[in-house]
């Protein structure tokens, strides 16, 4: 598949909301970007990637949101990306994109997702792209794949319980959780909290963002200070339970 034009103002109306967000991108990344959403469009009517079938609603909600990130993974950032339960490729695609000099693997477990991330990072030209599939409780059992990051983004994936005991272990000490979330963030805050030291991670960070609309964001940060036990990931069913939780039990192998 060929990505087709980028729509005109497309282009300015990325860089433009980039800036608003803090973070700057090149004309030729902004026009990147618009390709994808050409070939995520194109895609998503032959299988369902997305809920989100406009154009606008692709740069606001896929794009700028991704595009936030850019605040903790900044220009000078080194080293490696790990995006879990990437989808479509948000936010993966979008920090390969305007991040070009980190290595990024993109985590899926569905086929039909895996192959369009294929798709895209041949069409686009992201050398700096490896896409996995593979469940993320899986590879962070996997010692070639555990605790070999710097960064580690979820965005839709589960609860921020959940998500904090699929990053932590493919993040090395001094890495960092992103976690993107919507308002309602709140509801899954204690339980996020709670679990969080004994995976390694230090005190969650939350900090609000405004897309154009206004759609309220929010991304949750939280920088890795010591090693995953060995009992992190979890089987599925107990993946980011609370319940009954306690540090001692979680250290036990």
């Amino acid at each position: 598949m060929e990505a087709r034009g980028v729509e005109r103002g497309e282009v300015e109306a990325l860089v433009e909301g980039a800036g608003a967000l803090g973070v700057e991108i090149a004309i030729d990344m902004a026009r990147k970007l618009g390709q994808l959403t050409s070939l995520l469009l194109e895609a998503n009517r032959r299988t369902n990637l997305t809920a989100v079938r406009d154009r606008r609603e692709v740069l606001v909600k896929h794009h700028l949101d991704s595009l936030s990130l850019g605040r903790w993974i900044g220009p000078e950032a080194r080293g490696a990306v790990v995006d879990v339960g990437s989808g479509a490729g948000f936010p993966g695609l979008v920090i390969a994109v305007v991040r070009p000099q980190l290595r990024v693997v993109l985590v899926e477990s569905v086929l039909r997702k895996t192959l369009f991330l294929e798709e895209a990072v041949g069409v686009l030209g992201l050398p700096n792209v490896r896409v996995v599939r593979e469940r993320a409780e899986q590879l962070g059992r996997d010692p070639s794949w555990r605790e070999r990051f710097d960064f580690a983004t979820i965005r839709a994936v589960g609860s921020l319980a959940l998500s904090l005991e699929l990053c932590a272990p493919l993040l090395r000490p001094g890495g960092v959780a992103l976690v993107m979330k919507g308002p309602r963030f709140v509801d899954e805050w204690e339980a996020g909290r709670r679990i969080a030291p004994a995976l390694g991670l230090a005190e969650p960070q939350a900090h609000r963002l405004e897309l154009p609309g206004p759609i309220e964001r929010v991304v949750i940060t939280s920088r890795k200070e010591a090693a995953t036990p060995a009992a992190f990931p979890r089987r599925p069913g107990q993946l980011g339970r609370v319940s009954g939780f306690s540090e001692r039990k979680a250290d036990r192998p």
